[in-house]
């Protein structure tokens, strides 16, 4: 015998199956989309009835859908953060600019079409995409002159330099001094960027709670780049150029190394080809900042060797394969094996992965009727077998070091 259904709005009918009994035929889902703005609401019918051919004497089931079709969406409410900011002549400031639509959602935003409506003095640059979020866009405006602004920022849907009807805007209170009037004190900020030649270790061999830097000993160019916050007599932070409106120098050091700054970036040659000597654990390097208003601050970094990094205790935690921190897993309408990182982050920050690099791993399951588990490689892979709860249990050289909480449900195992 040969059961059928279709989908049908009282004008067109649309057959979703036609299939014999024995084929084991399962429908979950129906998907139903509106698909341009002439599309109106209705009431949609599935029906269900006996042989191919339809006859409403042969309707064994049937069901209404009622769809509402809702307006397009559009940016409906844009956002600016900072709302206000401190800022120095011909110094730009950065701003984020996000938007929602009409029923809350967050927008995906075309960062060219941000724009500044006239303003004398003040310029709209750089914009660009978000590196976090790519529903935002990241622009800096810059003044070429001390004032009190307020700025008018938009979005223009329409890709032109008018502030057309409809589209939305925000303002932006922009308050610009001199240098010399507006920077009041200075602070280098407790982050240092490392790199070497190659870019290796970028942005991830710095203890900022011990102001710890972790170099190779004998590399040359090796590179740490400071960074400085500047403050108004408010205590409210100006936006300061890094390069130009700040000068450093050595104050002092215990290296044999050769230093020598460019800017903000301070170069480390510790290799004996480089002329400079090599950089042990424990030298200390202590450099000044001045603001060209005379404002000082100095900082005072160890360094450390890059060799010496290890994971820390109480730092593993259990990762998606996306490098995502796990502090609970639930596994719903999935099959097959879930891969798992298990990480750690050394003294310096930087992430380590713990069974990529060998490590004696232990991984159990509380409930193996709920999950299994297997290491395989550089991963650990967790199997759903029951709907229930359980936990995952990490041991690292014998040491209970992470516990996962998992939820099976039905779905994943089906």
């Amino acid at each position: 015998m040969t059961f059928s259904a279709a989908l049908t709005d009282g004008t067109d009918a649309v057959k979703i199956a036609d299939e014999e009994t024995d084929e084991d035929v399962e429908i979950k889902y129906i998907a139903i989309a509106a698909n341009d703005d002439t599309d109106v609401s209705k009431t949609f019918k599935v029906e269900v009835w006996k042989d191919a051919d339809y006859d409403v004497a042969n309707v064994l089931a049937s069901a209404n859908i009622a769809v509402t079709v809702q307006p397009k969406r559009a940016l409906n409410t844009l956002t600016v953060t900072p709302t206000s900011a401190q800022a120095l002549v011909n110094v730009p400031s950065t701003f984020t600019m996000s938007g929602v639509d009409q029923y809350g959602v967050a927008v995906d935003l075309d960062h060219s079409k941000t724009k500044l409506q006239n303003l004398e003095n003040v310029t709209l640059a750089g914009q660009a995409a978000n590196d976090i979020d790519k529903n935002k866009s990241d622009f800096t405006l810059t003044a070429s002159a001390a004032g009190n602004y307020t700025a008018t920022v938009y979005y223009a849907a329409a890709d032109n330099d008018n502030l057309d009807a409809g589209e939305k805007s925000t303002t932006v209170n922009f308050v610009v001094d001199t240098l010399a009037n507006a920077i009041d004190h200075i602070s280098i900020v407790p982050t240092v960027t490392v790199a070497d030649a190659d870019n290796e270790d970028a942005n991830t061999t710095y203890d900022a709670a011990n102001y710890k830097v972790a170099l190779d000993g004998n590399d040359d160019d090796q590179t740490i780049t400071f960074t400085v916050k500047a403050y108004n007599a408010s205590n409210n932070e100006v936006a300061i150029n890094q390069k130009n409106d700040v000068v450093y120098s050595v104050v002092s050091d215990t290296t044999d190394a050769v230093l020598s700054f460019t800017n903000n970036a301070l170069t480390v040659n510790g290799s004996d080809s480089g002329g400079g000597g090599a950089v042990e654990a424990g030298d200390t390097i202590t450099v000044k900042a001045t603001s060209l208003n005379g404002k000082e601050a100095t900082m005072t970094v160890t360094l450390d060797d890059i060799a010496n990094a290890a994971a820390q205790a109480g730092t593993y935690y259990l990762a998606s394969t996306t490098g995502t921190a796990l502090t609970s897993l639930a596994i719903s309408e999935t099959t097959g094996e879930n891969a798992l990182l298990l990480e750690a982050l050394n003294q310096f920050g930087k992430v380590e992965d713990i069974t990529e690099n060998d490590a004696s791993v232990i991984v159990a399951v509380d409930d193996t009727s709920v999950a299994k588990n297997s290491v395989d490689g550089d991963s650990i892979n967790l199997r759903p077998v029951a709907a229930g709860t359980t936990n995952v249990r990490v041991f690292v050289s014998g040491t209970a070091e992470v516990v996962l909480p998992v939820t099976v449900t039905q779905a994943a195992v089906e």
